[in-house]
């Protein structure tokens, strides 16, 4: 944080970590653990951390948000923040690919639109990678829930 090119990024890396720290201090945090994340890890700490501890946290936003059931908007925040992340960083791209599919259900699960345009265009962008989208194309049209 200290030697950061970024306006105020100094002053949010301290007000993250303070507000990463503060979350194992109480029972429930299952509420606080989704919105931190998404905040912190998602347009903060990629500045500054290794891009994968950035996915891994994500990650915990997503599940831990989708478990609690009435956090599933913000767990897709987080969902969108992590396969940018994930892909940015190098992930295993078969593994992501799964990961994104399983995100992309997850919507059509909730009935919820917020994440769609996003989640497709990183499966489609890692398909191509992939193999230029000619055995790992989409399972279903996602369009169509659009």
């Amino acid at each position: 944080c200290q030697n950061s090119a970024f306006g105020n990024i100094r002053e949010a890396c301290r007000v993250g970590k303070v507000a990463t720290s503060m979350l194992g201090r109480y029972a429930d945090s299952s509420e606080m653990v989704p919105k931190v994340n998404f905040c912190y890890y998602g347009f903060v700490a990629v500045h500054i951390l290794p891009l994968q501890e950035c996915v891994e946290n994500l990650r915990k936003g997503f599940e831990v948000g989708m478990s609690a059931g009435e956090m599933a908007v913000v767990a897709f925040y987080n969902s969108m923040h992590l396969m940018r992340t994930a892909l940015l960083g190098g992930a295993h791209l078969p593994d992501l690919l799964k990961e994104t599919d399983y995100h992309l259900e997850s919507t059509e699960r909730f009935k919820t639109k917020l994440a769609l345009p996003y989640l497709t265009s990183y499966r489609e962008t890692i398909s191509t990678l992939i193999d230029k989208g000619e055995s790992t194309g989409p399972k279903r049209n996602y369009a169509e829930l659009e």
